[in-house]
């Protein structure tokens, strides 16, 4: 099996979050790697305790509004008509991306969850919710704000 071949990383859903439910170490790792490798490193902390707290969770997504502490080294705006869905799809797929991914997102509906890329995508692209879409946790990432046209490609080599 390849390292991109679909893979279940997460156990986690939404309605476990909903319900106070624990979350899976996959989880939890795949949230703080993809925060240490994009948020600024004096914010880093905040974002990884934030997300890991059921108290504090839904105001920590609640950030991803604008611009969420994001480090702009690795942040690069989807510019024009790459900001489509599908090329936006196309892009990280050219970037490696899996199959499925998991959502960190102040949209409670998709906060927590595992889906599919493209269904993942489809849901947030343009629907002014913002959100992290993780494809390989601490490597590539997706970020929608809540403005338009508020869209990036979070990679690190």
């Amino acid at each position: 099996m390849g390292p991109f071949d679909l893979q279940p990383l997460w156990v986690w859903t939404n309605h476990d979050h909903e319900v106070g439910g624990a979350r899976s170490v996959e989880a939890m790792d795949a949230e703080e790697a993809t925060v240490r490798a994009f948020v600024l490193p004096h914010r880093r902390d905040r974002w990884i305790s934030g997300l890991a707290s059921a108290k504090r969770r839904g105001k920590t997504t609640g950030r991803l509004a604008h611009w969420p502490d994001l480090d702009p080294r690795y942040a690069h705006h989807i510019n024009g008509a790459a900001q489509a869905t599908d090329a936006i799809l196309a892009d990280l797929v050219r970037r490696k991306a899996p199959t499925s991914c998991w959502v960190i997102s102040g949209n409670s509906d998709l906060d927590g969850s595992e889906m599919a890329l493209t269904e993942a995508l489809e849901r947030i692209v343009g629907e002014l919710s913002p959100s992290i879409v993780v494809c390989r946790p601490g490597k590539l990432a997706y970020y929608e704000g809540e403005e338009p046209g508020e869209r990036y490609i979070l990679e690190r080599s």
